[in-house]
């Protein structure tokens, strides 16, 4: 069982348009993580807009896998060793 719940569209009218926007930039359903975060909805915001910059907002001379957005802390840990060999830029 979760321990923050999960937000369900038909219980929360009032997040009707924001559920309708993050669906439509993940094939049309609301997916868990976006589900949770909007028990606050500021953070899920932030997060659409963070993840939606990883992935279609930037540029590198690496190859990057589609799970880059969610592996994004982990690269920064590794960002020494990557240092020189990697450049990622935004548009």
């Amino acid at each position: 069982m979760a321990r923050v719940p999960l937000i369900q569209e038909q219980d929360h009218p009032e997040l009707a348009e924001v559920v309708q926007k993050y669906a439509a930039g993940r094939r049309g359903k609301l997916i868990n993580i976006y589900r949770v975060l909007l028990n606050a909805p500021a953070l899920a915001e932030s997060w659409f807009n963070h993840s939606n910059t990883i992935r279609w907002k930037t540029t590198s001379n690496c190859s990057f896998t589609s799970r880059s957005a969610s592996r994004i802390p982990r690269r920064l840990a590794l960002s020494s060793t990557l240092e020189g060999r990697c450049k990622v830029t935004t548009a």
